[in-house]
């Protein structure tokens, strides 16, 4: 299935620019063209008018967009509220048997490894005994006992990979993982004192601009920063 939701029709409706506001910007940047240098009182009334009319496009448009914005920022929040309530409780069941099942997995993960390992350890085992089962017949065959050592040594190595064979069977059957289900780590944190955070690794703090900008109000001097002043009209 791949539509949840309905999809609203607002993709082709015309957005566009009002010819009157085509005007006023114009008109503005014409005017503030024609401000250069600001040598006298005269100059700086045209200037501080061209900056007015400047101002107020600016701020028309600003009003504008969030004005038209609006109804589609209403339908997408519309469309995130009842995605969410829809979703909302097999999000939390998803996640629950996420967990469990990694739990799961990892444990009969270790178990196969565990299995494995004991499993090398008496195949080895296995071959040791074999290896000196050949050597003793050949011992013996040297001794003068004559017979039939090629297959008794056959007949060993039968038996022993029967053996193994068992072995490795055992320690296949020893482990129940479900098959195509991955398990990934993922280490999460929770900060319980931030202050002893800092002292201990400031490099994992950011500045925040909107932090500093309230602290400059209270202070001209701030280590690590520079700090000069900006004189603009408005």
């Amino acid at each position: 299935m791949s539509k949840f939701i309905t999809e609203p029709d607002i993709i082709d409706c015309s957005i566009e620019i009002v010819a009157e506001a085509f005007q006023l910007r114009d008109g503005a940047l014409d005017k503030a063209r024609d401000v250069k240098l600001i040598e006298d009182a005269f100059e700086a009334e045209i200037a501080a008018e061209a900056m007015r009319d400047l101002h107020e496009v600016i701020k028309g448009i600003e009003a504008s967009r969030t004005a038209a914005k609006a109804p589609a920022l209403t339908v997408g929040r519309r469309i995130d509220s009842i995605a969410k309530e829809f979703i909302e409780d097999a999000k939390d069941e998803h996640a629950r048997i996420r967990k469990s099942l990694g739990a799961w997995q990892s444990a009969e993960a270790q178990k196969k490894r565990d299995a494995e390992r004991e499993a090398r350890r008496k195949e080895q085992a296995i071959l040791d005994a074999a290896a000196d089962k050949q050597r003793q017949r050949i011992a013996e065959e040297s001794k003068g006992r004559t017979g039939k050592m090629l297959e008794e040594v056959d007949a060993i190595n039968t038996e022993a990979d029967a053996l193994v064979a068992k072995v490795r069977q055992e320690a296949s059957a020893s482990h129940s993982a479900v098959s195509n289900v991955r398990v990934r780590k993922t280490i999460k944190h929770k900060i319980l004192d931030e202050a002893a955070l800092l002292k201990a690794r400031p490099d994992l703090f950011t500045a925040d601009d909107r932090k500093i900008r309230a602290a400059l109000k209270l202070t001209k001097t701030i280590p690590g920063l520079e700090i000069w002043e900006e004189t603009t009209a408005y």
